[in-house]
């Protein structure tokens, strides 16, 4: 079939070209030639709607996508005592429109098909009423706000419409629909975690500045079994499905409608001065979004293991104090992060206390400006792999390694310290502290003017000493204690 439109839309237009030239000949009739070019081409543009929408006409017409969520038919499926419909029903994409007559004690129920012929899910956001013009007769919708339709499936919606009274009543009653695709995405950070501690101690003066200790578990719930309003949704208002949370015990339960749930693109102070908090749930949580990571987990002084191994961190730029003082953290698991954009690593593990293990070998730190403090006072920290580190751009490396007691082998070869202006006083704090350092292998271009100071005396392979290491130093060689 649109082999045989495509024929009939060239034949009109090597026609028109055709006539055109013929019209300059004979001026007399090119008002009438005119007329039925013109015709032809709209019959034509008709034709070729006709086969490509599906046209649907129950009291009006509309023309349906295949790509959309809409109403496709309206059907009375019930009557009672003698209602009946004073003239057909109408719809659109979006709204239905019934016209009833009632006598006493008497109701129509509606059907309404509701067609998602996508392949997403969508939420009923609204119900609208458009008009209502009687007050003596009642109605009843079957849906609710924040209904889910699943992708590529039909839905019913029910109408009761119930004349209560003794008297012979007309109704014209219109009803809007909207749709839109479902997602839910959590509060900024610092909204979010003002909201579940004001759950918690039912104090709405509560800040995300402040301490906690009443939640000990995050947990996501697999169904809304309690009582709750809007007053509990912990999701942005965008969100065409809300997330809800509450309080029992020591544990904030999460829930929604869909599986997958969006962290806001401002993350920072999510879990902040949560200090009791022992475990997180991230069921189906979508991080694709976030920007900001600042002090996420900062000062979660309890909890002991994160595994954030389904974390998107794409589009991250910021990471600054994320783990900060997570002094019982003994294992993160971020071997999935991105890290391409990120500009700050600063203070990201200072003060994870009894962390033992570290593999970042995955991070691409090209563009990142500051590294102080980052492994700073991690004193049980034994392995660290950081051999992949591109330090092009870093400017600030002040104390990263400081007090890194429990670290005997250190591989900054990779390490372009090139644009490096703070390394701390002498260089004194890059490595302050590491009393068990027995090998490091040196970096591949040293700080301008600066040098670094070596937390003990180290030799090369020829026996040959160094105590502080400058652009005059040996680069990409391992230095060792003397054995």
């Amino acid at each position: 079939m649109k082999k045989n439109q495509k024929k009939i839309i060239f034949s009109i237009f090597f026609w028109t070209d055709y006539e055109s030239r013929w019209l300059k000949i004979n001026h007399s009739r090119n008002i009438l030639i005119s007329i039925v070019l013109l015709t032809s081409i709209i019959v034509t543009t008709i034709v070729y709607s006709a086969f490509s929408t599906q046209l649907q006409i129950n009291g009006e017409a509309i023309v349906r996508s295949d790509n959309d969520i809409r109403i496709t038919g309206v059907k009375i499926i019930n009557q009672t005592n003698n209602a009946y419909e004073t003239y057909n029903n109408k719809y659109t994409k979006e709204t239905t429109s019934m016209f009833v007559t009632l006598p006493s004690n008497s109701s129509i129920t509606y059907e309404v098909e509701i067609t998602n012929k996508s392949d997403k899910k969508y939420s009923l956001t609204n119900i609208e009423i458009l008009s209502n013009t009687n007050n003596n007769i009642t109605y009843e919708i079957s849906a609710n706000k924040y209904d889910i339709y699943e992708s590529n499936t039909v839905s019913k919606i029910n109408i009761f419409i119930k004349n209560d009274t003794d008297d012979f009543e007309e109704e014209i009653l219109a009803i809007k629909f909207t749709f839109k695709e479902s997602q839910a995405t959590f509060l900024a950070g610092s909204l979010f975690n003002a909201k579940i501690k004001q759950l918690a101690t039912n104090d709405n003066s509560v800040t995300h500045l402040t301490s906690d200790t009443e939640i000990n578990k995050i947990v996501r719930a697999s169904e809304l079994n309690v009582t709750i309003d809007d007053s509990y949704i912990i999701s942005t208002a965008d969100s065409t499905v809300p997330i809800y949370a509450w309080y029992d015990s020591g544990i904030i339960y999460y829930y929604s409608k869909i599986n997958e749930l969006f962290l806001n693109a401002d993350s920072s102070y999510m879990f902040y001065n949560l200090t009791n908090l022992d475990d997180i749930s991230f069921d189906n949580i979508n991080s694709s979004k976030v920007i900001s990571m600042q002090k996420m987990f900062q000062n979660c002084f309890n909890i002991k293991n994160l595994d954030l191994s389904n974390f998107n961190t794409s589009n991250v730029t910021n990471m600054s104090q994320m783990f900060y003082a997570c002094k019982e953290l003994e294992e993160v698991n971020v071997s999935s992060f991105n890290t391409s954009n990120v500009t700050s690593m600063y203070q990201m593990f200072t003060n994870n206390e009894k962390l033992k293990k570290l593999n970042l070998d995955n991070f691409d730190t090209s563009k990142v400006v500051s590294m102080q403090r980052m492994f700073y006072y991690d004193y049980k920290l034994t392995e660290l792999n950081i051999s992949n580190f591109n330090t092009s751009k870093v400017e600030n490396m002040l104390d990263m390694f400081a007090n890194c007691s429990s670290l005997k082998e250190l591989d900054i070869s990779t390490f372009n310290m090139n644009k490096v202006t703070s390394l701390n006083t002498n260089g004194f704090g890059f490595l302050i502290g590491m009393s068990s350092l027995e090998k490091l292998k040196t970096p591949k271009v040293y700080p301008n003017g600066l040098s670094i100071t070596l937390p003990k005396t180290l030799y090369d392979e020829n026996s040959n000493s160094y105590t502080i290491l400058d652009s005059t130093s040996p680069i990409q060689t391992w230095l060792k204690v003397n054995e």
